[in-house]
C-alpha cells in the first residue's frame, strides 16, 4: 500500500502508534476475513501428470492450473495466475532457481517453484503443502501489514488543507525535528515486519507449517 502525498505534503507515521499496535487484534482480523483467496499453483508438464498430482491428498486446498511448457507459460502471461510453479519433469530452458528468478522479475507476489523429486506421492504432497503454506505465511504477513498501515493515523510533514482520510497535521513538538518522532512508510513496515516475527518466533509454534496455523487458525 503506497501511500499518496496530497499538495506536496509527506505522510510519515508517528513512532508512537508503531509502539502502540495490537498484533492480536489485526490477526484476528485475518482469521476472521472469509473472503481470503487459495493459493494458485500451476503445474507445468504433461495433462496426464497434471491429472495425477492435482489429485494429490494435500493439508492444504488450493487452486490448480495447467501449462504443457515453461515457455508457453512466460509467452501467455499464465504465470501471473499463481504463486506456485510445479515442474513435473527436468526442464531444459533454465534451472529452478533461474525459473523461479524470472518469475519473480515478472510478478509483484512472492513465487516458490517446485522441482519434483524422484519420491513417492506422500513426499509429493509434502512438497506441496510446504510450498502452500510458505505462500500463505507470506499473504497473511502482507495483508496483517497492510491492515495495521491502514488503521494508524497518518502525520502529514507540511500543512495542507484538510482532506478525507485519517491524515493529521504534524503537532508543532514535532515540525523542528520530524525525524525524531516519526517513521516513514517503509520504516513503519519494517517495524511491524519485525514485530510480527518476533511474535511469530516467540511461540512454540515457530516451524513454519505452525507459524502459518498461529495466523491462519
Amino acid at each position: 500500500m503506497k501511500t499518496k502525498p496530497q499538495d506536496g505534503s509527506r505522510s510519515v507515521f508517528a513512532k508512537s502508534s508503531a509502539e502502540k499496535m495490537d498484533l492480536c487484534d489485526a490477526i484476528e482480523r485475518y482469521k476472521s476475513n472469509a473472503a481470503r483467496a487459495k493459493t494458485g499453483i500451476t503445474f507445468v508438464g504433461s495433462e496426464g501428470e497434471f491429472e495425477k498430482l492435482s489429485n494429490l491428498p494435500t493439508n492444504n486446498p488450493y487452486r490448480a492450473r495447467y501449462c504443457s511448457s515453461l515457455p508457453l507459460l512466460l509467452r501467455s502471461g499464465l504465470y501471473q495466475e499463481s504463486n506456485v510453479f510445479v515442474l513435473t519433469k527436468p526442464t531444459h530452458v533454465a534451472e529452478q532457481a533461474d525459473v523461479e528468478r524470472i518469475l519473480s522479475a515478472r510478478s509483484d507476489k512472492k513465487i516458490k517453484v517446485v522441482a519434483l523429486r524422484e519420491a513417492t506421492a506422500k513426499d509429493w504432497a509434502c512438497d506441496l503443502d510446504s510450498a502452500i503454506e510458505e505462500i500463505e505465511l507470506w499473504a497473511a504477513k502482507k495483508s496483517i501489514t497492510n491492515d495495521i498501515l491502514e488503521r494508524s493515523p497518518k502525520l502529514v510533514a507540511t500543512d495542507k488543507k484538510d482532506g478525507d482520510g485519517s491524515d493529521t497535521k504534524l503537532p508543532e513538538d514535532l515540525r523542528a525535528n520530524p525525524a525524531k518522532g516519526t517513521l516513514s512508510e517503509e520504516e513503519f513496515k519494517e517495524v511491524i515486519a519485525r514485530k510480527l516475527n518476533e511474535h511469530l518466533d516467540s511461540s512454540p509454534e515457530n516451524i513454519l507449517s505452525q507459524a502459518i496455523d498461529v495466523i491462519k487458525r
